[in-house]
């Protein structure tokens, strides 16, 4: 009996490991989405003609930082009139429009075309409202000639969008050299094959070097704020053919 040699490749581990989860919090943070948000006082001037006003906003909100946000089941108007209680017929036009403008994505996010890439939320960008996923991976310096073996083959979704920060660092996360920092972007097949490369490009390579002085003054915040409001900008002016 033959035995059969199984050449196992080591798994590759990231060294910037830590940093690379802090950048997954902040994007989890700053991609989230909430299910459209009113004041109390729009509430109070839109449902003055209810009764039971207390009823009524625990039936529809959840508190959300001193303010209202309409529960999860409530996405359209159809579900609203149903929370109420009232044919859609019967609900004043006031109600209708506090909802529909506060269900606007503009005002549910701060990157109405992006979300995070590991989510299966993505809409595709020939629908109405698309939505594209988007990460940012930090990773050591690399020529692209290493072997098979010390390669990370990352694998992008191909509605999605990956930004590669190479860049040196030492066990503290501090910048050893930054003339070896490299900033890439790889884009899915689907986007590849939409053209929106002419409008990403442009844009990505202005930023690119304004994050090094972020990551050697570790303002990751910032960092992450300028990536996607770049990547974001850069879709909407592919949506819109330059608008």
């Amino acid at each position: 009996m033959k035995l059969k040699i199984i050449d196992v490749k080591p798994k590759w581990i990231n060294p910037y490991k830590s940093l690379q989860d802090q950048f997954r919090s902040m994007l989890n943070k700053e991609l989230s989405r909430n299910n459209g948000i009113i004041s109390e006082e729009t509430f109070q001037n839109a449902f003055i003609n209810c009764k039971k006003l207390t009823n009524l906003r625990q039936r529809l909100f959840i508190p959300n930082n001193n303010q209202l946000e309409w529960k999860p089941e409530i996405v359209n108007v159809e579900m609203l009139a149903k929370k109420i209680g009232k044919p859609i017929s019967e609900l004043d036009p006031l109600i209708i429009e506090v909802f529909n403008r506060s269900r606007q994505m503009d005002n549910r996010c701060r990157y109405p075309y992006l979300a995070y890439a590991n989510r299966n939320n993505l809409i595709k960008h020939d629908s109405i409202d698309p939505v594209y996923g988007i990460d940012v991976l930090i990773r050591p310096v690399t020529s692209f000639t290493e072997s098979e073996e010390k390669k990370n083959n990352f694998f992008i979704g191909s509605h999605s969008l990956a930004l590669f920060l190479h860049v040196d660092l030492d066990e503290k996360m501090e910048v050893r050299n930054s003339s070896n920092f490299m900033f890439r972007a790889s884009v899915g097949t689907d986007l590849m094959q939409s053209g929106i490369n002419k409008y990403l490009n442009p844009r990505l390579s202005v930023i690119g070097p304004l994050l090094i002085p972020l990551l050697r003054d570790k303002n990751y915040t910032e960092l992450i704020t300028l990536s996607l409001s770049s990547v974001n900008e850069g879709i909407h002016r592919f949506l819109f053919h330059g608008i």
